[in-house]
């Protein structure tokens, strides 16, 4: 984002926090010095008080609202304050006098779930990690679409809808999922599509024109992830083959990538 486009979004908003609210933040930064000792804490299963549940929510929302940098974007306080009047009432509702860190922590993530969906954010507590990212996978059909001036027309198809058919854009325009074009047909303006969706959930099968197509998830999804990146000369350039990865757990890897970047820093690409 540009920095007027920060600025015009923004810019405007003014907001005053209470004594309570900074005070929140200040036991945060201090539980949070030292990160080897805060994920110790983290993991330890206790069992609060429901008055001391409440107040550990209070804190967290005030957290929330101060320092977490997607708080404009997925939250505001109408939202938060919403949010902690209902666990504040699940609390009640469960007629006990204490409750498990784990089981408020779960409270917590099903409230938020809705709001906020990003890979940054997660909650920690005890043996429960919940993170807020949304998985969207892709689930396609054995059909290759070419966009023409008539519609859609079929150059790979299945026994419902066979090669030259053509589709309506109306009929097909949610399930367009833009893909390489197939070998033999390399004009630059030519567009091509599988006919799919991208869902959180398994989606066996799509309907169109009255007829279901069946689905599987996209077959990159199974990929080996062998030798990459691998780094090749090629008379005067330099050739690195790089497919996706978890950094995170290869980072053997990732100083290789590093390393062959600064070869071919030097090398013709």
């Amino acid at each position: 984002m540009e920095k007027s486009e920060i600025e015009k979004k923004y810019g405007s908003i003014n907001r005053t926090y209470s004594n309570n609210e900074l005070e929140s933040v200040k036991k945060c930064r201090i539980t949070a010095g030292n990160k080897d000792e805060f994920f110790v804490q983290a993991r330890k299963k206790l069992m609060l008080t429901m008055s001391q549940a409440e107040e550990d929510i209070n804190h967290f929302f005030n957290c929330i609202k101060l320092s977490y940098s997607g708080f404009d974007t997925f939250l505001s306080d109408e939202i938060c304050n919403k949010l902690e009047k209902n666990l504040c009432q699940k609390l009640h509702k469960r007629l006990r006098k204490t409750i498990s860190n784990e089981l408020l922590c779960e409270y917590l993530y099903k409230e938020l779930a809705p709001f906020i969906q990003e890979s940054h954010f997660m909650l920690i507590c005890g043996r429960l990690t919940r993170v807020f990212s949304k998985p969207y996978i892709a689930y396609v059909a054995e059909i290759i679409l070419q966009e023409t001036e008539k519609g859609f027309l079929v150059i790979k198809g299945n026994r419902n809808f066979k090669e030259n058919y053509i589709f309506n854009k109306k009929d097909v325009e949610e399930y367009l999922l833009p893909t390489l074009y197939p070998e033999g047909m390399k004009n630059p303006e030519d567009k091509f599509f599988l006919l799919g969706i991208y869902s959180l959930e398994k989606k066996d099968t799509i309907k169109i024109d009255g007829k279901k197509i069946k689905l599987h998830r996209i077959l990159s999804d199974f990929a080996e992830q062998k030798n990459c990146p691998r780094l090749l000369d090629y008379e005067k350039y330099a050739v690195v083959n790089h497919t996706t990865y978890q950094l995170e757990k290869n980072q053997e890897v990732l100083e290789s990538f590093k390393t062959e970047g600064k070869y071919c820093s030097t090398k013709k690409m």
